[in-house]
């Protein structure tokens, strides 16, 4: 790790950082520097393996910028100020034994060191936005990148364990393979040291800043409508329901009753005339007789229940019911007739139905069960056999005809010889 070349107003040992503020994983290093960021040196910090110089991140640099650098990209910008910067410690908060969202999220866009990494792996953030932040650091789905180097600190999770166990560790992409956060070797951590005035003296900084900035934004905005349009007051479904309620009045029924009165009922004579289908399917007349009728002024003169025996199609005298249309001079057609109506019927001009001819009578098609359904396939299916297996022995016939007929042409050609 190098430095930039200045001078340092306040740098305090390691252990007295320890004594004051306690740890928060492991324990602070010996050889750390701890330094103030409000009169400390800009630090830079060199990777690994590929060599490239990066700052280190500072209490107050805020994120990185996201159209900078990717992890895929080889070459970095030529500026240092435009590269991710190196963040390797948090806002040294002991009371946080894990990174809050709500309390010290971290810089997004910036490059990660193991125990930043697994601060951040182990904390609330959803794992989606992992890859999307700290792209250099996790693959897809906060899996860890197969191919990233250990940077800066080490993330310890017993100190008195030996080897891997001692550390913390994370699963890569495939989730059986682990990845110890085992830290850089021979790396002296830097941690930012805050005292009560400067955290005070800061937020009240970042506090104005965002006040004048957001003071300006609503400057250059100007106000903006929320419609355009302009409905009047008396037009609104609030007032005009209220003003039709007040035109109309309130409603008050005239009856408690739903039922319709026994003066508006309809009588049993009056269904049987006028409804132009009664019991047992018998027809009546669509325009009863309105001159003297004897047998409509009986009905309208007999007892209810000679009334609904003739609607019904009975006589009074309990005689059987007859098939000819005159015993019925109210209906158009007798039940007993003829079954149902079919197309080639037809309604004369007195009201009764001409029976249909014969002729005009379509027979029903016989309906069969599976039973007799597979039979029949099966007959059909024998009898195609059949004409195979003749058709067979004759083709055996002809075969054994033309083997003859070779023979003996054979036995005239050798007998010429």
């Amino acid at each position: 790790m190098t430095s930039t070349p200045g001078s340092i107003d306040r740098q305090v040992s390691a252990v007295d950082v320890r004594g004051a503020l306690g740890t928060t994983y492991g324990e602070v290093e010996e050889n750390a520097d701890v330094l103030d960021p409000g009169t400390a040196e800009r630090r830079t910090w060199r990777e690994p393996f590929t060599g490239i110089l990066r700052e280190i991140w500072m209490p107050g640099d805020g994120d990185g910028n996201l159209t900078a650098e990717h992890h895929d990209q080889r070459v970095p910008p030529d500026d240092i100020k435009q590269r991710w910067k190196f963040y390797q410690s948090t806002d040294f908060d002991p009371t946080l034994n894990r990174v809050d969202v709500d309390k010290a999220f971290p810089p997004r866009f910036v490059i990660l060191d193991d125990r930043a990494a697994y601060e951040i792996l182990s904390s609330n953030i959803p794992r989606s936005h992992l890859s999307e932040f700290w792209g250099f650091d996790f693959s897809g789905h906060g899996a860890i990148r197969s191919r990233r180097p250990h940077r800066g600190r080490s993330a310890v999770a017993n100190p008195d364990a030996n080897g891997n166990d001692k550390y913390h560790h994370g699963f890569m992409l495939n989730k059986k393979d682990k990845y110890y956060f085992t830290g850089q070797r021979d790396y002296q951590a830097v941690i930012w040291y805050n005292s009560a005035e400067q955290r005070l003296k800061r937020k009240r900084e970042v506090d104005l800043e965002e006040a004048r900035k957001e003071s300006e934004t609503r400057k250059k905005i100007p106000l903006q409508k929320r419609h355009n349009q302009y409905t009047p007051a008396e037009q609104l479904a609030r007032t005009k329901n209220r003003l039709v309620r007040e035109q109309l009045g309130r409603y008050v029924p005239t009856s408690t009753s739903t039922k319709p009165a026994e003066s508006t009922r309809p009588s049993a004579t009056q269904l049987a005339i006028l409804s132009p289908l009664v019991a047992n399917r018998g027809y009546l007349p669509l325009n009863p007789p309105s001159t003297g009728d004897d047998t409509a002024s009986s009905i309208t003169s007999a007892s209810p229940a000679q009334q609904s025996k003739r609607a019904n199609g009975l006589t009074t005298n309990n005689q059987e019911n007859s098939s000819s249309d005159e015993d019925f001079p109210f209906y158009r057609r007798s039940t007993t007739s003829f079954p149902g109506r079919v197309p080639s019927e037809r309604r004369s001009a007195s009201g009764h139905f001409t029976p249909p001819s014969p002729a005009s009578r379509v027979d029903p098609t016989p309906t069969r069960s599976a039973r007799d359904i597979i039979r029949v396939k099966d007959q059909e299916i024998a009898e195609k056999q059949r004409r195979l297996d003749e058709k067979d022995i004759e083709l055996k016939a002809a075969c054994t005809r033309i083997a003859e007929l070779e023979g003996q042409v054979a036995m005239l050609m050798k007998g010429g010889r």
